[in-house]
Protein backbone atom coordinates (compact mmCIF):
# COMPACT_ATOMS: atom_id res chain seq x y z
CA UNK A 1 0.00 0.00 0.00
CA UNK A 2 2.86 2.38 0.83
CA UNK A 3 4.51 1.60 -2.51
CA UNK A 4 1.25 2.31 -4.32
CA UNK A 5 0.91 5.65 -2.58
CA UNK A 6 4.48 6.66 -3.31
CA UNK A 7 4.11 5.88 -7.01
CA UNK A 8 0.82 7.71 -7.37
CA UNK A 9 1.42 11.15 -8.87
CA UNK A 10 -0.90 13.85 -10.04
CA UNK A 11 0.46 15.53 -13.15
CA UNK A 12 -0.50 19.18 -13.22
CA UNK A 13 0.46 21.20 -16.29
CA UNK A 14 0.84 24.65 -14.79
CA UNK A 15 1.48 26.17 -18.24
CA UNK A 16 -1.98 25.09 -19.37
CA UNK A 17 -3.49 26.43 -16.15
CA UNK A 18 -1.77 29.81 -16.52
CA UNK A 19 -2.81 30.14 -20.17
CA UNK A 20 -6.39 29.10 -19.48
CA UNK A 21 -6.56 31.69 -16.70
CA UNK A 22 -5.23 34.28 -19.14
CA UNK A 23 -8.05 33.50 -21.59
CA UNK A 24 -10.49 33.59 -18.68
CA UNK A 25 -9.32 36.92 -17.29
CA UNK A 26 -9.11 38.61 -20.70
CA UNK A 27 -12.86 38.24 -21.14
CA UNK A 28 -13.77 39.56 -17.68
CA UNK A 29 -13.97 36.02 -16.30
CA UNK A 30 -16.58 35.32 -19.00
CA UNK A 31 -18.48 38.34 -17.66
CA UNK A 32 -19.04 36.71 -14.31
CA UNK A 33 -17.11 39.64 -12.83
CA UNK A 34 -17.83 43.34 -13.24
CA UNK A 35 -14.79 44.89 -14.95
CA UNK A 36 -15.31 48.08 -12.93
CA UNK A 37 -15.18 46.21 -9.61
CA UNK A 38 -12.24 45.64 -7.28
CA UNK A 39 -10.70 42.25 -6.59
CA UNK A 40 -11.10 41.50 -2.86
CA UNK A 41 -11.96 45.17 -2.49
CA UNK A 42 -8.32 46.14 -3.07
CA UNK A 43 -7.30 46.17 -6.74
CA UNK A 44 -9.40 47.30 -9.68
CA UNK A 45 -10.07 44.54 -12.20
CA UNK A 46 -8.25 46.33 -15.01
CA UNK A 47 -5.20 46.77 -12.78
CA UNK A 48 -5.42 43.12 -11.73
CA UNK A 49 -5.47 42.05 -15.38
CA UNK A 50 -2.46 44.25 -16.10
CA UNK A 51 -0.55 42.73 -13.18
CA UNK A 52 -1.39 39.19 -14.29
CA UNK A 53 -0.16 39.88 -17.83
CA UNK A 54 2.98 41.49 -16.44
CA UNK A 55 3.50 38.47 -14.18
CA UNK A 56 3.35 36.11 -17.18
CA UNK A 57 5.86 38.22 -19.12
CA UNK A 58 8.34 38.27 -16.22
CA UNK A 59 7.73 34.68 -15.08
CA UNK A 60 8.47 33.12 -18.45
CA UNK A 61 11.39 35.48 -19.03
CA UNK A 62 13.05 34.08 -15.90
CA UNK A 63 12.35 30.51 -17.03
CA UNK A 64 13.27 30.83 -20.71
CA UNK A 65 15.52 33.90 -21.12
CA UNK A 66 17.30 32.60 -24.22
CA UNK A 67 15.96 34.25 -27.39
CA UNK A 68 13.02 35.49 -25.31
CA UNK A 69 12.48 38.53 -27.51
CA UNK A 70 12.67 36.55 -30.75
CA UNK A 71 10.02 35.34 -33.16
CA UNK A 72 8.50 36.13 -36.53
CA UNK A 73 6.56 39.07 -35.09
CA UNK A 74 9.19 40.29 -32.61
CA UNK A 75 9.94 43.50 -34.54
CA UNK A 76 6.23 44.27 -34.77
CA UNK A 77 5.85 43.96 -31.00
CA UNK A 78 9.05 45.79 -30.06
CA UNK A 79 8.01 48.87 -32.05
CA UNK A 80 4.85 49.30 -29.95
CA UNK A 81 6.63 51.08 -27.03
CA UNK A 82 8.02 53.61 -29.51
CA UNK A 83 4.53 54.37 -30.82
CA UNK A 84 3.24 54.74 -27.27
CA UNK A 85 5.99 57.15 -26.22
CA UNK A 86 5.62 59.26 -29.38
CA UNK A 87 1.83 59.46 -29.02
CA UNK A 88 2.27 60.55 -25.39
CA UNK A 89 4.65 63.29 -26.52
CA UNK A 90 2.18 64.45 -29.18
CA UNK A 91 -0.63 64.55 -26.61
CA UNK A 92 1.58 66.75 -24.46
CA UNK A 93 2.30 69.09 -27.37
CA UNK A 94 -1.24 69.39 -28.77
CA UNK A 95 -3.48 69.38 -25.70
CA UNK A 96 -1.20 69.55 -22.67
CA UNK A 97 -1.67 66.00 -21.45
CA UNK A 98 1.04 64.82 -19.07
CA UNK A 99 3.46 62.39 -20.76
CA UNK A 100 3.23 59.85 -17.94
CA UNK A 101 -0.58 59.97 -18.13
CA UNK A 102 -0.33 59.28 -21.85
CA UNK A 103 1.88 56.25 -21.30
CA UNK A 104 -0.21 54.87 -18.43
CA UNK A 105 -3.44 55.02 -20.42
CA UNK A 106 -1.81 52.81 -23.07
CA UNK A 107 -0.31 50.30 -20.66
CA UNK A 108 -3.03 47.72 -21.45
CA UNK A 109 -2.10 47.70 -25.15
CA UNK A 110 1.60 47.50 -24.32
CA UNK A 111 1.44 44.59 -21.88
CA UNK A 112 -1.09 42.74 -24.05
CA UNK A 113 1.12 42.91 -27.13
CA UNK A 114 4.12 41.80 -25.06
CA UNK A 115 2.24 38.61 -24.16
CA UNK A 116 3.52 37.40 -27.52
CA UNK A 117 6.92 36.79 -25.94
CA UNK A 118 5.94 34.45 -23.06
CA UNK A 119 3.66 32.54 -25.44
CA UNK A 120 6.49 32.25 -27.96
CA UNK A 121 8.82 31.08 -25.19
CA UNK A 122 6.42 28.20 -24.56
CA UNK A 123 6.25 27.43 -28.28
CA UNK A 124 10.02 27.58 -28.72
CA UNK A 125 10.64 25.26 -25.77
CA UNK A 126 8.06 22.68 -26.78
CA UNK A 127 5.58 23.55 -24.02
CA UNK A 128 2.84 24.73 -26.39
CA UNK A 129 1.92 23.24 -29.75
CA UNK A 130 -0.97 23.81 -32.11
CA UNK A 131 -3.12 21.00 -30.74
CA UNK A 132 -2.70 22.06 -27.11
CA UNK A 133 -3.46 25.65 -28.14
CA UNK A 134 -6.63 24.46 -29.89
CA UNK A 135 -7.59 22.35 -26.89
CA UNK A 136 -7.62 25.44 -24.67
CA UNK A 137 -9.57 27.37 -27.30
CA UNK A 138 -12.23 24.65 -27.64
CA UNK A 139 -12.75 24.46 -23.88
CA UNK A 140 -12.89 28.21 -23.38
CA UNK A 141 -15.34 28.77 -26.25
CA UNK A 142 -17.56 25.93 -25.04
CA UNK A 143 -17.83 27.52 -21.59
CA UNK A 144 -18.55 30.91 -23.17
CA UNK A 145 -21.29 29.48 -25.38
CA UNK A 146 -23.00 27.73 -22.46
CA UNK A 147 -22.94 30.83 -20.23
CA UNK A 148 -24.06 33.24 -22.94
CA UNK A 149 -26.88 31.06 -24.24
CA UNK A 150 -28.15 30.43 -20.71
CA UNK A 151 -28.13 34.17 -20.03
CA UNK A 152 -29.98 34.79 -23.31
CA UNK A 153 -32.73 32.32 -22.45
CA UNK A 154 -33.26 33.43 -18.83
CA UNK A 155 -33.37 37.04 -20.01
CA UNK A 156 -33.12 40.39 -18.28
CA UNK A 157 -35.10 39.30 -15.22
CA UNK A 158 -32.26 37.02 -14.09
CA UNK A 159 -29.06 38.71 -15.22
CA UNK A 160 -26.14 36.79 -13.73
CA UNK A 161 -23.57 38.02 -16.26
CA UNK A 162 -22.07 41.49 -15.89
CA UNK A 163 -22.45 42.31 -19.57
CA UNK A 164 -23.90 45.22 -21.52
CA UNK A 165 -27.19 44.46 -23.21
CA UNK A 166 -30.14 46.00 -24.99
CA UNK A 167 -32.95 44.75 -27.22
CA UNK A 168 -32.91 44.16 -30.96
CA UNK A 169 -35.65 42.50 -33.02
CA UNK A 170 -37.76 42.00 -29.91
CA UNK A 171 -35.26 39.93 -27.90
CA UNK A 172 -32.28 40.63 -25.69
CA UNK A 173 -28.91 41.31 -27.29
CA UNK A 174 -25.70 40.61 -25.34
CA UNK A 175 -22.52 42.57 -26.07
CA UNK A 176 -19.93 39.84 -25.53
CA UNK A 177 -16.40 39.75 -26.91
CA UNK A 178 -16.36 37.23 -29.79
CA UNK A 179 -12.58 37.12 -30.37
CA UNK A 180 -12.13 33.49 -29.29
CA UNK A 181 -15.15 32.35 -31.27
CA UNK A 182 -13.98 34.19 -34.39
CA UNK A 183 -10.60 32.49 -34.20
CA UNK A 184 -11.96 29.04 -33.39
CA UNK A 185 -14.52 29.01 -36.21
CA UNK A 186 -11.68 29.28 -38.75
CA UNK A 187 -9.83 26.26 -37.36
CA UNK A 188 -13.04 24.27 -36.85
CA UNK A 189 -14.09 24.90 -40.47
CA UNK A 190 -10.68 23.84 -41.81
CA UNK A 191 -10.77 20.65 -39.74
CA UNK A 192 -14.36 19.96 -40.79
CA UNK A 193 -13.44 20.27 -44.46
CA UNK A 194 -10.47 17.96 -43.86
CA UNK A 195 -12.90 15.45 -42.26
CA UNK A 196 -11.21 15.69 -38.86
CA UNK A 197 -13.59 15.16 -35.92
CA UNK A 198 -16.54 16.13 -38.11
CA UNK A 199 -19.25 16.09 -35.42
CA UNK A 200 -17.24 18.08 -32.90
CA UNK A 201 -16.25 20.78 -35.37
CA UNK A 202 -19.71 20.92 -36.95
CA UNK A 203 -21.13 21.51 -33.47
CA UNK A 204 -18.79 24.44 -32.80
CA UNK A 205 -19.35 26.01 -36.23
CA UNK A 206 -23.14 25.86 -35.87
CA UNK A 207 -23.12 26.92 -32.20
CA UNK A 208 -20.86 29.92 -32.84
CA UNK A 209 -22.88 31.09 -35.83
CA UNK A 210 -26.10 30.62 -33.87
CA UNK A 211 -24.66 32.72 -31.04
CA UNK A 212 -23.68 35.53 -33.41
CA UNK A 213 -27.05 35.53 -35.19
CA UNK A 214 -29.37 34.99 -32.22
CA UNK A 215 -27.61 36.33 -29.11
CA UNK A 216 -25.01 38.84 -30.29
CA UNK A 217 -26.99 40.09 -33.31
CA UNK A 218 -24.00 42.04 -34.58
CA UNK A 219 -24.29 43.04 -38.25
CA UNK A 220 -20.58 43.24 -38.95
CA UNK A 221 -19.66 40.18 -36.88
CA UNK A 222 -22.38 38.17 -38.64
CA UNK A 223 -21.06 39.09 -42.07
CA UNK A 224 -17.45 38.50 -41.03
CA UNK A 225 -18.16 34.99 -39.78
CA UNK A 226 -20.24 34.11 -42.84
CA UNK A 227 -17.46 35.32 -45.12
CA UNK A 228 -14.86 33.45 -43.07
CA UNK A 229 -16.68 30.14 -43.30
CA UNK A 230 -17.52 30.64 -46.98
CA UNK A 231 -13.92 31.52 -47.93
CA UNK A 232 -12.43 28.58 -46.06
CA UNK A 233 -14.89 26.23 -47.74
CA UNK A 234 -14.13 27.75 -51.13
CA UNK A 235 -10.37 27.45 -50.62
CA UNK A 236 -10.63 23.92 -49.28
CA UNK A 237 -8.96 21.06 -51.15
CA UNK A 238 -12.14 19.01 -50.84
CA UNK A 239 -13.31 17.43 -54.10
CA UNK A 240 -16.91 18.22 -53.22
CA UNK A 241 -16.12 21.86 -52.63
CA UNK A 242 -18.70 23.30 -55.01
CA UNK A 243 -21.68 21.33 -53.67
CA UNK A 244 -20.65 21.73 -50.05
CA UNK A 245 -19.95 25.46 -50.33
CA UNK A 246 -23.21 26.26 -52.10
CA UNK A 247 -25.28 24.19 -49.67
CA UNK A 248 -23.49 25.54 -46.59
CA UNK A 249 -23.66 29.18 -47.59
CA UNK A 250 -27.29 28.82 -48.62
CA UNK A 251 -28.18 27.28 -45.26
CA UNK A 252 -26.38 29.94 -43.24
CA UNK A 253 -27.74 32.84 -45.27
CA UNK A 254 -31.22 31.33 -45.19
CA UNK A 255 -31.08 30.92 -41.42
CA UNK A 256 -29.74 34.43 -41.01
CA UNK A 257 -32.44 36.04 -43.15
CA UNK A 258 -35.15 33.96 -41.48
CA UNK A 259 -34.08 34.91 -37.97
CA UNK A 260 -33.29 38.57 -38.64
CA UNK A 261 -35.27 39.80 -41.62
CA UNK A 262 -35.17 43.35 -40.29
CA UNK A 263 -31.43 43.49 -40.91
CA UNK A 264 -31.97 43.52 -44.69
CA UNK A 265 -33.02 47.17 -44.58
CA UNK A 266 -30.09 48.00 -42.31
CA UNK A 267 -27.58 46.38 -44.65
CA UNK A 268 -29.06 48.29 -47.60
CA UNK A 269 -28.70 51.51 -45.64
CA UNK A 270 -25.06 50.72 -44.90
CA UNK A 271 -24.24 49.71 -48.48
CA UNK A 272 -25.76 52.86 -49.95
CA UNK A 273 -24.57 55.01 -47.06
CA UNK A 274 -28.00 56.22 -46.07
CA UNK A 275 -27.79 59.78 -44.80
CA UNK A 276 -30.54 59.01 -42.28
CA UNK A 277 -28.37 56.39 -40.57
CA UNK A 278 -27.33 58.11 -37.31
CA UNK A 279 -24.47 55.70 -36.66
CA UNK A 280 -23.07 56.24 -40.14
CA UNK A 281 -23.32 60.03 -39.83
CA UNK A 282 -21.54 60.11 -36.46
CA UNK A 283 -18.78 57.86 -37.77
CA UNK A 284 -18.37 60.02 -40.89
CA UNK A 285 -18.21 63.21 -38.82
CA UNK A 286 -15.67 61.70 -36.44
CA UNK A 287 -13.46 60.58 -39.31
CA UNK A 288 -13.60 64.05 -40.83
CA UNK A 289 -12.72 65.51 -37.42
CA UNK A 290 -9.73 63.19 -37.06
CA UNK A 291 -8.46 64.01 -40.53
CA UNK A 292 -8.81 67.76 -39.91
CA UNK A 293 -6.76 67.48 -36.71
CA UNK A 294 -4.06 65.48 -38.48
CA UNK A 295 -3.95 68.05 -41.27
CA UNK A 296 -3.43 70.93 -38.85
CA UNK A 297 0.37 70.45 -38.77
CA UNK A 298 2.94 68.34 -40.57
CA UNK A 299 4.05 66.90 -37.25
CA UNK A 300 0.61 65.54 -36.45
CA UNK A 301 0.45 63.80 -39.83
CA UNK A 302 3.74 62.04 -39.16
CA UNK A 303 3.44 61.24 -35.44
CA UNK A 304 -0.29 61.56 -34.79
CA UNK A 305 -2.36 63.75 -32.47
CA UNK A 306 -1.69 61.68 -29.38
CA UNK A 307 -3.62 59.09 -27.41
CA UNK A 308 -6.08 60.65 -24.91
CA UNK A 309 -6.28 59.62 -21.27
CA UNK A 310 -9.99 59.04 -20.59
CA UNK A 311 -9.68 60.33 -17.02
CA UNK A 312 -8.61 63.81 -18.16
CA UNK A 313 -11.48 66.07 -19.38
CA UNK A 314 -9.27 68.32 -21.52
CA UNK A 315 -7.86 65.32 -23.36
CA UNK A 316 -11.32 63.93 -24.05
CA UNK A 317 -12.55 67.31 -25.27
CA UNK A 318 -9.54 67.81 -27.55
CA UNK A 319 -10.07 64.45 -29.23
CA UNK A 320 -13.82 64.89 -29.82
CA UNK A 321 -15.07 62.41 -27.23
CA UNK A 322 -17.69 64.85 -25.93
CA UNK A 323 -19.03 65.17 -29.48
CA UNK A 324 -19.62 61.43 -29.56
CA UNK A 325 -16.45 60.67 -31.54
CA UNK A 326 -14.91 57.50 -30.13
CA UNK A 327 -11.61 55.96 -31.17
CA UNK A 328 -13.06 52.50 -30.62
CA UNK A 329 -15.68 53.08 -33.33
CA UNK A 330 -13.35 54.29 -36.06
CA UNK A 331 -10.80 51.56 -36.63
CA UNK A 332 -7.89 52.66 -38.78
CA UNK A 333 -9.00 56.32 -38.66
CA UNK A 334 -8.77 56.33 -34.87
CA UNK A 335 -5.42 54.58 -35.06
CA UNK A 336 -3.96 57.11 -37.51
CA UNK A 337 -5.33 59.93 -35.37
CA UNK A 338 -3.36 58.64 -32.38
CA UNK A 339 -0.17 57.45 -34.09
CA UNK A 340 -0.01 59.20 -37.47
CA UNK A 341 1.62 57.92 -40.64
CA UNK A 342 4.36 56.31 -38.57
CA UNK A 343 1.68 54.17 -36.95
CA UNK A 344 0.24 53.45 -40.39
CA UNK A 345 3.63 52.20 -41.58
CA UNK A 346 3.86 49.99 -38.50
CA UNK A 347 0.43 48.54 -39.22
CA UNK A 348 1.30 47.88 -42.88
CA UNK A 349 4.51 46.15 -41.80
CA UNK A 350 2.52 44.01 -39.35
CA UNK A 351 0.13 43.08 -42.16
CA UNK A 352 2.99 42.25 -44.51
CA UNK A 353 4.47 39.79 -41.99
CA UNK A 354 1.06 38.20 -41.42
CA UNK A 355 0.32 37.94 -45.15
CA UNK A 356 3.74 36.50 -45.97
CA UNK A 357 3.51 33.82 -43.26
CA UNK A 358 -0.14 32.91 -43.85
CA UNK A 359 0.35 32.81 -47.64
CA UNK A 360 3.28 30.45 -47.08
CA UNK A 361 0.98 28.19 -45.07
CA UNK A 362 -1.64 28.20 -47.81
CA UNK A 363 0.43 27.91 -50.97
CA UNK A 364 3.27 25.73 -49.72
CA UNK A 365 1.88 23.88 -46.72
CA UNK A 366 -1.05 21.79 -47.89
CA UNK A 367 -3.51 24.67 -48.47
CA UNK A 368 -4.01 25.54 -44.81
CA UNK A 369 -6.37 28.48 -45.34
CA UNK A 370 -7.23 29.33 -41.72
CA UNK A 371 -4.74 32.15 -41.26
CA UNK A 372 -4.80 33.66 -44.75
CA UNK A 373 -8.59 34.00 -44.44
CA UNK A 374 -8.26 35.46 -40.93
CA UNK A 375 -5.75 38.07 -42.11
CA UNK A 376 -7.70 39.00 -45.26
CA UNK A 377 -10.99 39.36 -43.37
CA UNK A 378 -9.17 41.46 -40.76
CA UNK A 379 -7.86 43.77 -43.49
CA UNK A 380 -11.35 44.15 -44.93
CA UNK A 381 -12.79 45.25 -41.58
CA UNK A 382 -10.19 47.82 -40.49
CA UNK A 383 -12.56 50.76 -40.99
CA UNK A 384 -14.32 49.84 -37.74
CA UNK A 385 -12.08 47.10 -36.31
CA UNK A 386 -9.92 48.23 -33.39
CA UNK A 387 -8.69 44.94 -32.02
CA UNK A 388 -5.14 45.43 -33.21
CA UNK A 389 -4.43 48.39 -30.95
CA UNK A 390 -7.23 49.08 -28.48
CA UNK A 391 -6.52 48.08 -24.88
CA UNK A 392 -6.82 44.37 -24.01
CA UNK A 393 -8.72 43.70 -27.24
CA UNK A 394 -5.27 43.47 -28.83
CA UNK A 395 -5.06 39.96 -27.36
CA UNK A 396 -6.85 38.75 -30.50
CA UNK A 397 -3.93 40.01 -32.60
CA UNK A 398 -1.47 38.22 -30.31
CA UNK A 399 -3.45 34.99 -30.68
CA UNK A 400 -3.37 35.35 -34.47
CA UNK A 401 0.42 35.82 -34.35
CA UNK A 402 0.85 32.77 -32.12
CA UNK A 403 -1.48 30.66 -34.25
CA UNK A 404 0.61 31.48 -37.33
CA UNK A 405 3.80 30.56 -35.46
CA UNK A 406 2.29 27.27 -34.27
CA UNK A 407 1.05 26.28 -37.72
CA UNK A 408 4.43 27.08 -39.29
CA UNK A 409 6.16 24.84 -36.75
CA UNK A 410 3.54 22.12 -37.14
CA UNK A 411 4.10 21.92 -40.89
CA UNK A 412 7.89 22.12 -40.51
CA UNK A 413 7.83 19.18 -38.10
CA UNK A 414 5.60 17.15 -40.45
CA UNK A 415 8.27 17.43 -43.17
CA UNK A 416 11.04 16.06 -40.95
Amino acid sequence: MKELRSNTKININYNTILLTLLFFFMHNCFYLVDSSSKILGLVGYQDFLFLYCLFLCLFYFTRYPRDYFGGTFAKVILFVPILIILSSLMARIYYGQDIISGILTQRAWLVTMFLYFPLMALVRNGKLNFESFLSILYKVVFIELVLYFVQYFVGESKMFLKVLYNYRYGTIRLYCDTAYMTLLVTFATVKFMNKEKILKNAFFIIAILAFIFIVNKGRSSSMILLLTVALIIFLSKSKLIYKISVMTIACFVGLYVFLQTETIQEFIAIIFQNADDITYNVRLQSQQYYMSKLSSTSGSWVFGFGYPNTTIPNSMAATGAYLGYLLADNGIYGFLFCYGLLGGIWYLYSLSVQIKSSAHLFFKKNKDSAMIVTVVIGMASIVTNVQFFYSYYAFYSVLVFIAIELLLRKHQESIK
